[in-house]
Formats: structure tokens, sequence, C-alpha cells
């Protein structure tokens, strides 16, 4: 994944702003509510990704102490996901991998906070493009931890997302 910061592109104006939405998506009747909402569903099936990995880590390891998802952060569960499939392998290229796809949604997370943080204040006026960028990275991240997870774990439920 590539960890470029999302930007508004240098003369982007409403028309293309309007452009590369509808280009991505079907056109809803509230542009920013719809994004928002893509946004929302797509850190949720992250969140839900990093859960299951943690469950299906947690039951493989009877020394690890089982967490409640709900009492850590997305950033503190990917942190412990990192510490445990950093322990769980001796394969390097195993870990390595691992530490890839936890990077890439550690950065996705903090690019959330970024960009909607920057959206709720005014500094990106009301432009849908980085709002898309970040549907995008969060979906896009989602999908490479659970494909990881599948891929590299032949014990891991299949029927999982």
């Amino acid at each position: 994944m590539d960890q470029t910061p999302i930007t508004t592109p240098q003369g982007w104006n409403s028309k293309k702003d309007l452009a590369s939405y509808e280009d991505r998506f079907d056109e809803p009747q509230d542009y920013v509510a719809d994004i928002l909402q893509r946004i929302a569903d797509e850190y949720e099936e992250l969140t839900a990704v990093v859960d299951r990995a943690l469950k299906y880590f947690e039951r493989r390891n009877p020394r690890l102490v089982r967490i409640h998802p709900g009492t850590l952060t997305l950033t503190e569960k990917l942190h412990r996901l990192s510490s445990i499939t950093n322990t769980f392998n001796d394969d390097y290229q195993y870990k390595g991998r691992f530490a890839g796809h936890i990077s890439d949604c550690l950065w996705v997370d903090a690019e959330r906070q970024r960009v909607l943080g920057n959206f709720y204040v005014g500094d990106e006026s009301v432009w849908l493009h980085p709002l898309c960028d970040l549907a995008d990275a969060i979906g896009c991240a989602a999908n490479e931890l659970n494909d990881a997870l599948r891929i590299e774990n032949p014990d891991y439920p299949r029927n999982n997302g």
C-alpha cells in the first residue's frame, strides 16, 4: 500500500471534485453524508478484521490474555497484533509481511484522524476527493490484512469477512 499522504490535488475545483466522486461511486442524495458513511463503514470493517485477527491469535496461544475488543482503540489493537504476530511464527518473512500490513493499517488510521480533523475544521473546505481517497485507503488496508490472515495461516477461519 502506498503511504503517500492524502491531499487535495493542485488546481482542484468543484467540477473536478464532483466528477471524481461520480466516477468512483453512484450519485447519492447527499454527497458528503454518503462519503462519510462509506468512511465509517470501511473503518468498521477494518476494526472487525483486526478484532478477528486478535481473537484468532489469542485462541491459538493459551498464554495470551484475551482482551475484550471494546476496551482498546484501533491503534492499541494493531500494536497488540504486531506484538503477537512478531512472536507467533519463527519465519522472518512472515513477520515482515505482517509488519507491513500492520504498518499500512496504522498509517491509514493516522490519515483518517488527520483528514477528518482537517475536514471538520474546514481546512479542506468540503472537497470530496480526500474523503474518497480515505475511504478507499481504509478499505484497501482492511482487505489486504484480511487476505494476509487467510493466506498466511491455513487454519484461519475462511468464513470471516
